[in-house]
């Protein structure tokens, strides 16, 4: 009887060399996803603090005499007749606002697992401009 030399599969060199591959790729492609999720959570938290200024400009108007708004006691949630977000199942935020005329300012802070780090946006009453910074995670928000 001849015997059938047939061998087949893969050789210790090429499995290494698939596995260097699938290394550098990984390498390359995490920090990226990383960063998406990071930009798309600081979006949740620009929404969110969109949401709670234009409350608080609601509170202050209502609150005020005239034309001038009045943000003095425009400073928690139940105040402003808006829902904290930061309540809601699945958040990656908790939200803190308040501040003297004419900086308001709204700081979002990452909860435990979410990143680390804030967005904070400062509210110019009076020159009606908004600065918007971040730090940590978030630190390339503009």
């Amino acid at each position: 009887m001849k015997r059938m030399n047939n061998r087949s599969g893969f050789t210790l060199l090429e499995i290494i060399i698939v596995i260097i591959i699938v290394g550098v790729l990984a390498s390359l492609a995490l920090p990226r996803f990383f960063q998406t999720i990071n930009f798309s959570r600081s979006t949740e938290a620009l929404n969110a603090m969109g949401v709670i200024k234009r409350a608080m400009d609601h509170c202050a108007i209502m609150a005020g005499a005239g034309a001038t708004p009045n943000y003095t006691n425009c400073n928690a949630f139940p105040l402003i007749g808006a829902d904290d977000p930061g309540g809601t199942p699945g958040a990656h935020f908790t939200y803190l606002f308040g501040g003297a005329v004419p900086n308001l300012s709204i700081t979002a802070t990452a909860v435990a697992g979410s990143g680390s780090g804030t967005v904070v946006i400062v509210y110019n009453t009076t020159a009606g401009t908004i600065t918007r910074s971040g730090t940590g995670d978030f630190a390339g928000i503009r």
